[in-house]
């Protein structure tokens, strides 16, 4: 028993001491302080260590115990631990001394993990020699929090600006790695306060990375755009080198005036607020992955320009391979042209593309890399596909149809066939929207965007304004009749006051549609 009291003094005195005196600073000053604070902690941390230390070897029972188990040579080595974080103690004071303040910090860092890489040894040393350790029964809680402190700690660590805070996090790790042994003593008000002091530290380096985030932040969203122009370079001049007219593929795909685009998203970035670019960054991320789905499936693709006289005279040549055809479209064999034999499958959809030299069918199967919108009839649309079936039957199975985007031809849009709506909800840093248009008409009606060519405006002085447009790239969206769709936002910390919501489409024929939803906030 006498050996058990023993190592839970130990255990005790040697917490209680590191964390009191950090506990003290609870709002550390600067450097100078830190510096004084942190010395001071690993000194008074060694010096229990040897008393304690020499306390322990006198006791016979215990120390018989550790040498029948041959943990002597372990022991020892542990003193030799001890000896050399008192030399950097040493140091560390007369660094401390000389004003020299980050040498000094770092010094007793290195002091106070070495002791506390002794102070696990021993500890184990001593449960193996007999001596049970001690459960703790209260506090469970500080224990997760410390962890969790830790853990965000070590995520840190792998940022780009670490280095700059290297400092505050390992002065928060030292005061952490205290937290389980004084809450296995029931000292919980030194393991919250060593605690609490940890998480100011660590706040503090959270504070600095975001600062050095935020700062850089324009510049990473400048990058980021930039690469869109590569990727976009890099498509264009796949397409090119197939033979098509490059201007009018990109166009089907909704990266017409690319150029005009990335413009924009650049004067967009240097006119935002930096609580601003946290959101566009988003938005930006979106349209890279857009256009790195379109890269990866147009460059691996083998385009090759052909006419439909050249499938049909020799099906089995190209059965299997990926074409473009560039065509009108058509519901209906045209007369007076060939064609194929037999007929497409009859579990998908289709239709016909027909040029001068003949037609075939086009079966939409599986994902395509544009939304389909069915175009007019004899309307020129290019296909991107893969020839399949027999030599009877051949057919493409579409991976991609373009046609000319459909612009509206009137000024006065058409009320009454979309319907808004908008339901908010408060987040952490702002509030949440989400906008669901449905279309309530007899016609498919048509969006410039994936996010429906939405606008939030705010009331001024009795005026509505601009007040967010979410970055989308421009590709066709459609809504066909009694079909919905809704579209999440974010608004971070707008105004107090009233909004409105719009969303800006067309019909086929070219009418221009509009509706809009009034909200307030909060």
């Amino acid at each position: 028993m006498k050996a058990v009291s023993i190592v839970l003094i130990f255990i005790t005195l040697l917490t209680m001491g590191s964390i009191s005196t950090v506990a003290q600073k609870d709002s550390p000053v600067g450097e100078a302080e830190r510096a004084e604070a942190l010395v001071h902690v690993a000194e008074k941390a060694y010096t229990r260590i040897e008393s304690l230390v020499k306390e322990l070897t006198a006791n016979e029972t215990l120390m018989g115990n550790v040498k029948a188990m041959g943990l002597s040579g372990a022991f020892n080595a542990n003193l030799s631990l001890c000896s050399q974080a008192k030399d950097l103690i040493e140091l560390a004071k007369a660094k401390l001394q000389a004003g020299n303040h980050t040498d000094a910090v770092n010094l007793a860092l290195q002091a106070m993990g070495i002791l506390h890489k002794a102070f696990k040894a021993f500890n184990l040393i001593f449960e193996q020699a007999g001596v049970k350790r001690v459960e703790p029964t209260k506090a469970q809680g500080l224990l997760v929090a410390a962890n969790r402190t830790l853990e965000r700690i070590e995520s840190m660590k792998g940022t780009m600006d670490a280095d700059s805070v290297k400092d505050l996090l390992a002065q928060a790790k030292a005061l952490l790695e205290n937290v389980e042994e004084l809450v296995r003593e029931d000292k919980v008000d030194e393991a919250a306060r060593s605690l609490a002091n940890a998480n100011r530290l660590t706040a503090q380096a959270f504070s600095t990375l975001r600062s050095k985030a935020e700062e850089r932040m324009p510049w990473r969203a400048e990058r980021f755009i930039e690469g869109f122009g590569q990727i976009h370079g890099e498509i264009a001049n796949k397409i090119s080198k197939a033979g098509l007219n490059a201007s009018e593929f990109l166009s089907g795909l909704g990266l017409k005036d690319f150029d005009r685009l990335k413009q924009d998203l650049i004067g967009r970035v240097k006119g935002a607020k930096p609580e601003d670019l946290k959101r566009m960054m988003n938005e930006l991320k979106d349209i890279g992955g857009f256009l790195h789905a379109i890269r990866s499936q147009i460059t691996s693709l083998p385009l090759v320009k052909v006419r439909v006289k050249d499938i049909l005279n020799n099906p089995t040549a190209w059965i299997h391979k990926t074409v473009v055809i560039v065509g009108k479209y058509c519901q209906t064999p045209p007369e007076g042209l060939p064609g194929p034999t037999g007929s497409p499958p009859k579990d998908w959809p289709s239709w016909i593309i027909m040029d001068e030299t003949g037609w075939i069918h086009v079966v939409m199967k599986g994902r395509m890399l544009t939304p389909f919108l069915k175009p007019a009839y004899e309307e020129k649309v290019t296909v991107v596909g893969v020839v399949e079936g027999g030599v009877e039957a051949p057919y493409i199975v579409a991976k991609a149809v373009l046609s000319p985007p459909i612009k509206p031809m009137v000024s006065q849009p058409v009320k009454g066939i979309l319907n808004v709506s908008v339901e908010k909800s408060e987040a952490a840093d702002g509030y949440v929207l989400k906008v669901t248009v449905i279309n309530k008409g007899n016609d498919t009606v048509i969006f410039p965007n994936g996010v429906l060519g939405i606008t939030v405006w705010r009331m001024v002085n009795g005026v509505w304004r601009p007040f967010y447009t979410p970055i989308s790239i421009q590709v066709l969206t459609e809504l066909k009749p009694g079909e919905s769709k809704t579209v999440t936002l974010r608004l971070k910390h707008p105004p107090k006051g009233v909004y409105k919501v719009t969303a800006s489409s067309w019909l086929k024929a070219g009418q221009p549609v509009m509706a809009e939803a009034v909200f307030t906030i909060p």
